[in-house]
C-alpha cells in the first residue's frame, strides 16, 4: 500500500505558537537593557555551550562522564565571561573565554577523541564571542536598541522566509551533504525578506533604505551560514536537533545558530570599523 506523502508543514503551528510567546520576552529583555538583557545572555549562552559540546560527543560514547563535565565546564564559562563583560570586566571575560576553551579541550582530549576536543573547544570561542559581540552593540549609546532590533528581526526573517520559500518551491538543494533540507529557493527567499526588513528599518534609523537592504541580504547569507556550520555539526553526530528546550523548535542552539554568526560578523565589523551601519 503506498504511504502518504510527508507534510511539508507539519510541526508549522507548535512553532508559531512557542515563538509568539517567546519572542515578546526577548524583545523586552533586550529594550529594558541590564540586567534583564545580561541575564539572558548569560542563560542562553550557556545552555547554547551546553549543548553544543553535547553534540560534539561521538555515537560512540556514552551521555555521561566527562561529557557532562565538559558540557558543564563549557557552559559555565561563556555564562561566567558574560556576566564578566557586564560589570566591564572585558578583559577577565576574554580571559574566562580562553580558559573555558582550554579547560573543555583538555578535558574532552582525556577521552582520546581529540577532534571531538577541538570542535568542543571552537564552540565555547565562538558562542562567548557572539554573544559578547552582542553585548558590546546592545551597549552602543547612539544606535544600540536599534541595531540589536535589527539584527534580531533580521535573523528571524531569515529564517522564515528561508522556511516558507524552501518548502513551498523546494528545488536544487543547497548543501545536501551538510543540510538535506536546505535549498537555494529558501536562501533567496531569506535573503529577499531580511532586505525587505532592512529596508523597513531604515525608516527608524539613520540608514538609507538602499544600502540597509544591501546589508540585510548580505546577512542573511552570514545567518544561513551559521545554521550549516550547526547543521554540520548535528550531521558529524547524526542528531537532529541540538535539544529538546523549545516545543517544535528543538534546543536553544537550534534557534540562534544564525543569531550566532550574524552578532559575531556584523558586531565585529562595527568594533573595527568605529562606526555605524
Amino acid at each position: 500500500m503506498r504511504q502518504p506523502a510527508p507534510d511539508k508543514w507539519s510541526g508549522l503551528g507548535l512553532r508559531v505558537l512557542t515563538a509568539t510567546l517567546l519572542a515578546p520576552l526577548l524583545l523586552l529583555a533586550v529594550y529594558a537593557g541590564p540586567p534583564y538583557s545580561d541575564a539572558l545572555f548569560a542563560v542562553a549562552g550557556g545552555a547554547a555551550a551546553w549543548e553544543w559540546v553535547r553534540l560534539c560527543q561521538s555515537q560512540s560514547l556514552d551521555h555521561g562522564g566527562s561529557w557532562d563535565w565538559a558540557a558543564g565546564l563549557a557552559a559555565a564559562s561563556v555564562s561566567l565571561s558574560l556576566f564578566a563583560a557586564a560589570v566591564g570586566l572585558l578583559d577577565a571575560a576574554l580571559w574566562l573565554t580562553a580558559a573555558g576553551a582550554m579547560a573543555v579541550l583538555l578535558w574532552v582530549a582525556r577521552s582520546g577523541r581529540e577532534g571531538d576536543s577541538a570542535w568542543s573547544a571552537l564552540g565555547v570561542v565562538y558562542i562567548a564571542s557572539a554573544f559578547l559581540s552582542f553585548q558590546w552593540l546592545l551597549g552602543q549609546p547612539e544606535d544600540g536598541i536599534w541595531a540589536a532590533f535589527w539584527l534580531i528581526i533580521l535573523v528571524w526573517g531569515t529564517d522564515v522566509g528561508a522556511y516558507f520559500a524552501g518548502r513551498a518551491i523546494g528545488g536544487p538543494k543547497l548543501m545536501p551533504t551538510v543540510s538535506p533540507k536546505k535549498t537555494w529557493a529558501g536562501l533567496a527567499g531569506g535573503m529577499i525578506v531580511a532586505a525587505g526588513v532592512s529596508a523597513g528599518a531604515a525608516w527608524l534609523g539613520d540608514g538609507g533604505a538602499l544600502r540597509l537592504a544591501a546589508a540585510g541580504a548580505a546577512l542573511a547569507i552570514v545567518a544561513q551560514l551559521g545554521d550549516l556550520l550547526e547543521s554540520g555539526l548535528k550531521r558529524r553526530v547524526g542528531a537532529k536537533d541540538s535539544g529538546n528546550l523549545i516545543p517544535g523548535h528543538g534546543g536553544i542552539l537550534d534557534r540562534i545558530d544564525g543569531f550566532l554568526a550574524v552578532s559575531l560578523v556584523y558586531g565585529g565589523i562595527r568594533m573595527m570599523a568605529g562606526d555605524s551601519v
